[in-house]
């Protein structure tokens, strides 16, 4: 089971890389309506951090890409289900979340400054 929202195009050059969401339509019938698939475009954020180096905050995303689909069985209209594209998104936050490590905290207010230049 997969729609037309699953996938991720990536376009990798000596210098530059694109990652886009893998769909053959514009999806202007959808918006504003809460009803797209969002898995492709977190899938590129995925590839795009994963390129960058940064492979442990992707398998946290894609594990809960996963975790949702397979396990909450949190669907999309695309894929035979009635999400809407806020609940999935909260749904893979909310396991993204469930991931961290014990003491981590996503309150703004206590980020460790950053290094002076």
């Amino acid at each position: 089971m997969h729609g037309a929202g699953m996938f991720c195009g990536q376009n990798l050059g000596p210098r530059y890389a694109v990652f886009e969401p893998a769909v053959r339509h514009k999806g202007f019938k959808q918006m504003g309506k809460d009803i797209a698939n969002p898995v492709s475009t977190l899938d590129c954020a995925v590839k795009m951090l994963h390129y960058l180096g940064h492979h442990e905050a992707a398998r946290r995303i894609e594990r809960a890409i996963d975790l949702t689909i397979n396990e909450d069985l949190v669907h999309t209209r695309d894929m035979l289900g009635v999400a809407s594209t806020s609940t999935m998104v909260h749904n893979i936050e909310r396991r993204i979340r469930e991931s961290m490590p014990v003491g981590y905290s996503d309150d703004e207010t206590h980020l460790p400054p950053l290094p002076s230049t």
